[in-house]
Parts: structure tokens; sequence; C-alpha cells
């Protein structure tokens, strides 16, 4: 049966076909429990077969529950397989993407206050710990270099340093306080955070990716981009300007995670220009739907205008990595002929491209 405006409807056999072809095995049950959930769109009845009613799924909802099924390989939140939905652009009201959204950012929240609250109980002896003590202490467990919650070293720093300054970030980014920072500091977390290089490498020309005053991150980070500022925009924001944040959020996690990933295999270098973290935005949820509170944060303070210059430079990169795929259907002499009149430079740049697509280093 065909809706005029949706495409052909689907019965609940044409989703469970979808999904064991993509190699993910649902039975008639997980699929009922996951219509409970809001994660899968209801059938609507539309006749009759015989006594037996018939059941059809609007066009599009196999795909949803593809994209449901991969996105629990990583996540069985139900707000998380939701918010991403959403960001799949699948059929998810914008209500319910802003409760879903907001729900992970309070149980980001909820995560770090448990966190402090229980160093504050292991570090107190009759009565647990002050909050400030307990937060420095969690820092510096989280500034070890060793353990299942090591933060990736990209910058050399101390110990000290990097304990410090993961406290600080802690204190602006998940509490939205506004600690004294002095650009020295700033300067330090911009290391810790592995972005450092951006101030003095160049690609291909172009002008340095970080400028201006290091503080600003801290000055912007409270009052824009901090938890609680994500929380509110969200709540205020239209379903338009929901939508944009949507939007330029998949462009951004998309694009500069591929760019990354690129100029990490043409340069050789592991973190070239300081963008080697970004090269997870496209693989960890936390981190994109992150990126929609972020766009959100910054389109109601009006920095739309700014994100969208950021989000237009990283959108061909996905478009280039589709080229360079068409690149490995050509004979390798042929290739190589190609690339005998460049530069050196760009030759050396250009084989440790291919290779990287060849060994599969530019896909998620």
């Amino acid at each position: 049966m065909t809706d005029d405006i949706a495409g052909p409807r689907l019965r609940g056999e044409d989703l469970l076909h979808a999904a064991a072809t993509a190699g993910h095995q649902v039975s008639a049950r997980l699929l009922e429990t996951f219509r409970s959930q809001g994660l899968i769109p209801r059938p609507s009845r539309v006749a009759n077969a015989g006594v037996r009613p018939v059941w059809l799924y609007p066009a599009g909802a196999d795909r949803q529950l593809v994209d449901l099924m991969t996105h629990r390989t990583r996540t069985k939140d139900r707000a998380q397989l939701l918010a991403l939905l959403w960001l799949d652009d699948h059929r998810i009201e914008p209500a319910a993407a802003r409760e879903a959204l907001a729900a992970v950012l309070e149980g980001i929240r909820t995560g770090l206050d448990e966190e402090v609250a229980a160093q504050a109980a292991r570090l107190g002896d009759s009565r647990p710990a002050d909050r400030d003590t307990a937060l420095a202490a969690l820092a510096a467990q989280m500034a070890s270099p060793r353990g299942p919650d090591a933060l990736p070293r990209t910058v050399r720093v101390t110990a000290a340093e990097r304990a410090g300054t993961l406290e600080t970030l802690i204190r602006t980014f998940a509490f939205g306080e506004q600690p004294q920072v002095s650009e020295s500091d700033a300067l330090v977390a911009e290391r810790v955070l592995g972005i450092s290089p951006g101030r003095r490498e160049r690609v291909a020309g172009a002008g340095p990716s970080l400028v201006g005053p290091a503080v600003d991150m801290f000055d912007a980070g409270a009052a824009v981009t901090s938890l609680p500022s994500m929380a509110r925009a969200l709540a205020q924001a239209s379903d338009a300007e929901l939508d944009q944040a949507r939007r330029i959020a998949v462009v951004l996690a998309g694009g500069l995670a591929t760019a990354a990933r690129m100029l990490t295999a043409a340069t050789g270098k592991p973190n070239s220009a300081g963008l080697q973290n970004a090269a997870a935005l496209d693989q960890d949820p936390l981190l994109r739907l992150l990126l929609v509170g972020m766009a959100a944060a910054m389109i109601r303070h009006g920095w739309a205008e700014q994100l969208m210059h950021v989000a237009t430079a990283a959108a061909p990169f996905p478009t280039l990595l589709s080229g360079l795929d068409r690149v490995l259907d050509i004979p390798a002499a042929e290739v190589e002929r190609n690339l005998r009149t460049a530069a050196p430079t760009v030759r050396d740049s250009a084989k440790r491209l291919i290779d990287a697509a060849i060994d599969g280093r530019l896909r998620p």
C-alpha cells in the first residue's frame, strides 16, 4: 500500500527483514518495546485481510530501526537513542527531542554530582569532605595517566597543570561557574585539551585555527556553552532554532571529524593543528548530542553567523572523502603516473591519504 506523501507503507516483517539484512537481530517483542518507548513510530490500521486487521508502518520506519540498532551498539539509554534518531532526521517530534536532549544533559550533570559526592565520602573520615576538596581530588584522578577514565594526551603538560586545568574545565563547562582564569592559565588549558598546536601550525597556507585571547574560551564557557547554559537554550529555543542547531551539529560532527582524520593522514602528524580529538565527534554519541546543545546556545546568544562560517568550512570534507574513495577504483599505475608531475610534498600527502583510505583510517 502506498501513502501519496510518505511513499510505500511497511509491514512489521519489512522492518524485521531490514534489520536482519543490516546484521541486527530484532524480535517482534523487541520491536514492540521500541514502539512503546517512542523509538519506532506506531503502525496505523489501514485495512482488513478477512477478519484480521492490517497494520502498516510509515515509510522510513525500516531505516529508523536500522539506525536505532546501530546506535544501540554504543548506548542503551532511551534519551540518548531518541535524541540520536532525531539528529538523524527520523520521525521524532521536536518536543520529544527537546525532552530527550534535556534528559541527556541532566544525566551528565547528575553523574558528575554523584562522582563528586562519592569522592567526598572516600576522602572524609567521620563525615564527607567539602565539595571543593572532592572536586580537586576527582580532577586529579581524571588526570591520572592510567586507568579506564584516563583522558587522551596529545600535548605534554605536568601532572599538576593537568589536574588543575581539569578542575577549572569541570567548574566552567559542567557546572557553569566562573572561576578566575588568567591568560597564562588559559594557554595551559589549550595544551591540556591538545588544541594548542592550532596557534602555531598552518595547513595549506591557511591562518592558524586559534586566534585571540585564550581566556575567551572560559569567559564564553560559563555564559554560553556550559551544561546549564545549553539546558536553558534548549528549553527556550523555537522549533526552527532547534532544527537549525540539529543541522549545524550534523555538519560539524561529520565535517570536522573527517577533516581531522584526513589531516592526520595527509601530514603524517597525529595532532596536526590540534585537531586530533575532533576525529571522535562522529563516533561518540554524547559528543554529537553536546554539539546540538552548543549550537542551540550559540544561536540563542546571537552567534549563529559565526557558527555557520565554521559549518560551511567543515561541510565539504565528507564529499572530498567520497572523491578519494573513487580514486581507489583507478589502477595504481595510473594514479602513480598522475602524481609524478606533482610537487614532492603534494605527492607524499596524496600517497598517505590513499594508504589511509585503503586501510579504512578515514572512516569512523
